[in-house]
């Protein structure tokens, strides 16, 4: 009986997220603003705002140290980790094989790839080279060479008489 005059005393909430209304589990809670722990975590989900937008327009812009996106036409530093997120790919390669882009081109920019070799030395990380160095194809190896070239490996394969089709 106490607890259904209670219920009928309690103040009811609308979740912040969901906007459904609640009553809160206890008397006694205060500053309650969602109805469950997912709305709680929806919540603290980082949103893109229009000013998210215009600085990454802002920031992509040509230069020396960035390569252009094929699909939108702007400049980034890493185009792999743009396409995937921005565009819809699965990965990077699929980015490649969509628009016959040479399998062995880079989608980082020069500079950025340079500082990043860098690092591994400086970071000790070379070590884990040494542990793959089993793993790396040598000359005439079977395994090699069982994927779909693109188009413009072929034409450099065949310029230098490696491969002929």
């Amino acid at each position: 009986m106490r607890r259904l005059k209670l219920i009928n005393t309690m103040k009811k909430i609308k979740c912040q997220q969901c906007k459904k209304i609640f009553l809160p589990k206890n008397e006694h809670t205060h500053n309650i603003k969602f109805c469950s722990i997912l709305c709680r975590n929806r919540s603290y989900q980082p949103r893109v705002t229009e000013w998210h937008r215009k600085y990454r327009d802002k920031v992509a812009i040509g230069g020396d140290n960035k390569v252009k996106c094929i699909e939108c036409g702007k400049w980034y530093i890493q185009v792999g980790s743009h396409v995937v997120q921005r565009h819809g790919f699965e990965t990077a390669r699929e980015y490649r094989v969509h628009f016959d882009i040479d399998r062995k081109r880079g989608l980082t920019a020069g500079d950025y790839r340079r500082r990043k070799g860098q690092a591994v030395f400086q970071n000790g990380t070379v070590s884990n080279l040494e542990k793959g160095k089993k793993y790396r194809f040598v000359d005439n190896d079977p395994r090699a060479g069982r994927y779909t070239r693109s188009k413009q490996t072929m034409d450099r394969l065949k310029k230098l008489h490696l491969f002929n089709k």
